[in-house]
């Protein structure tokens, strides 16, 4: 409701639906309904969904229906948004997927088997859908966000600080080169300018938008 509130001084329409995306069923109506209202087309598709319930926990001592839950959201949903929207990029001969990873996929840190597995995934399942859409008008790429203050992240920071929600995100701004965390805008900003014609010639990478702290090196010992 609020972001529905947020978007209503922005120019263009928007609108939104709840969705299982662990379920084949559900994305399926989903996704027929997105292209019912703009003619059959679908241009863009922003795999951006994601959990991280294994935080904390090693592999040996998570439950399996944790590493279920967290590959269901994390890589199974971009499975199955990506099988139903690429037939109408395909027919259209024109299309971008954007698939939201995290520098998680390229150097994880301790205890979050089952997210930093997903992430990982995510990185590889670009680079082979890049292969065979490149030919058919099909862009594939995805994006590494760094930290970013979003509530997900702050309540998982805020558990490491004993709740204190400043200190967290102190902490985590000291550990970046800018020193600073990132924006949502950081992130929509990358996002918007891989999905246009400006970037028409790039396909199976990913852009990281992390602040510096992959070149840092190191990062899993500081976060």
């Amino acid at each position: 409701r609020m972001l529905s509130l947020a978007l209503e001084e922005l120019p263009g329409t928007f609108k939104f639906q709840a969705c299982d995306v662990a379920s084949a069923a559900a994305v399926t109506r989903f996704v027929d309904a997105v292209a019912a209202a703009h003619d059959g087309r679908i241009d863009v598709l922003v795999n951006n969904v994601g959990v991280q319930l294994d935080d904390g926990h090693p592999l040996h001592t998570l439950d399996e229906a944790v590493w279920d839950r967290v590959l269901a959201i994390n890589l199974k949903s971009y499975f199955l948004f990506s099988k139903h929207c690429l037939p109408r990029m395909l027919t259209a001969r024109h299309g971008v997927v954007v698939n939201m990873a995290s520098v998680q996929g390229l150097q994880s840190q301790g205890g979050i088997p089952a997210y930093a597995a997903s992430k990982g995934a995510i990185l590889s399942l670009t680079r082979q859908m890049a292969m065979d859409y490149a030919a058919h008008g099909v862009r594939v790429v995805a994006i590494n966000p760094g930290t970013i203050r979003t509530p997900l992240v702050e309540k998982l920071l805020a558990a490491r600080h004993s709740g204190d929600t400043t200190a967290a995100w102190q902490a985590a701004s000291a550990s970046y080169p800018m020193k600073r965390v990132g924006e949502l805008t950081d992130v929509a900003e990358a996002c918007i300018w891989l999905c246009s014609r400006r970037a028409g010639f790039i396909t199976g990478e990913s852009l990281t938008v992390d602040g510096g702290i992959m070149a840092q090196g190191g990062w899993a010992s500081t976060a």
